[in-house]
Order: structure tokens, then sequence, then C-alpha cells
């Protein structure tokens, strides 16, 4: 995320316009947009301000809070969308390395919102021995505060995997069928 902090002026104002452009839809109060984005409250109170006052977002009200949402009719918002989806927020090796850590990870496949693909049943396989379930949803959440984007993802142990792809699980066959990229193989024969 380096090149992207150097252009927009800091880490927190990426991941609250990633959070947005990712969100079309939603809107968010800044306390959500703080625990979203991983970022302090006066951080993000700082950050929607700049950004208000540039049109990249709006404030909407919605029961009797205030909130934000993406103005949709920023000249420049494909722009900047694109360059979002071009240049990543976190390599492929640092999300190995923090998955990693909450198991022995066996197969790591990136789909959907890594490979341009919103229409993917899930954005991440992850095939593991010993996986810690909430160790690793907390890496999960630390990684959607980067991408901006809460992500779909499986979980599964290798005898879980193998079983799933010998069935032909529709889960399963959809990820490989389609776009995807495999970040990590140690399991060999039962990926294509």
């Amino acid at each position: 995320m380096e090149t992207l902090e150097k252009i927009f002026g800091s880490a927190e104002k990426v991941k609250v316009m990633r959070l947005f452009i990712f969100n079309k839809e939603l809107s968010f109060t800044t306390k959500s947009i703080s625990e979203r984005a991983k970022i302090s409250s006066s951080q993000a109170r700082r950050e929607v301000n700049i950004l208000e006052k540039l049109g990249l977002i709006r404030k909407t009200r919605s029961n009797k809070a205030q909130s934000f949402t993406l103005n949709d009719k920023f000249e420049h918002l494909k722009s900047l969308e694109r360059l979002l989806l071009e240049i990543s927020p976190i390599h492929e090796v640092d999300m190995v390395k923090k998955i990693s850590k909450n198991c022995r990870l066996k197969l790591f496949i990136l789909s959907g919102v890594f490979v341009g693909n919103e229409e993917s049943r899930a954005d991440m396989l992850i095939v593991g021995e010993n996986i810690q379930r909430k160790p690793l949803e907390n890496t999960i959440k630390l990684i959607e505060s980067l991408v901006g984007k809460e992500l779909r993802y499986a979980a599964l142990s290798v005898g879980e995997y193998k079983y799933r792809q010998n069935i032909g699980d529709r889960l399963i066959r959809d990820l490989l069928d389609y776009s995807h990229k495999v970040v990590l193989n140690r399991i060999g024969e039962f990926i294509k």
C-alpha cells in the first residue's frame, strides 16, 4: 500500500476510500468507519471531512445518526476505482504469513475481489491443518480493513477439502473453474 499512501497522503485515507468505493451501496457512521478500517475515531473524522470536501462522499441521515455514503456522481470515481483495484493493498506473501499464524497452511487460493471477479462465491479459500477459527477471523478482519471490503472465505481442513473436491462440491468447483490465483499449494494433485 506504500504507493497509494504516497499518492494520497496516508494509509488511513486509502482505507477509508477503499471502504466507500468497494461498498457503494452502504452508508457508514464515523464509528463504523473507524471499526471497519481499523483506524482511530479522530482519524476517521479527519479523513471523512477531507473526502467530503473533495466530493467523493456525502452526508446522509439515517435513524437520526449522521452517516456518509459514496457520491456516485464524483467525476473521477471510475478512475479512482480502477487505480485502487490495480494496486493491491496487501501483498499475497503477507497474507500467507498472517494466515499461517492461525494454521499449518496447505492451500491458499484467491478469487473474487482479488482477481476482479465480483461474481465469485468466495474471495479466499484457506485449507490447512489445526485451524484456529477465532484468530483466523481476526486475521481476515485485518485483511478486510486493508482491502476495504468484507471478504467471503472458506476455511477447510485438508480432509474436508479433499472430500469436497472428490464429491464435486459446488463451492470448490466454482472456485477452481473460474478466475482464481493459486498463491500456495502444498496439496498438489488435488488442485487444477
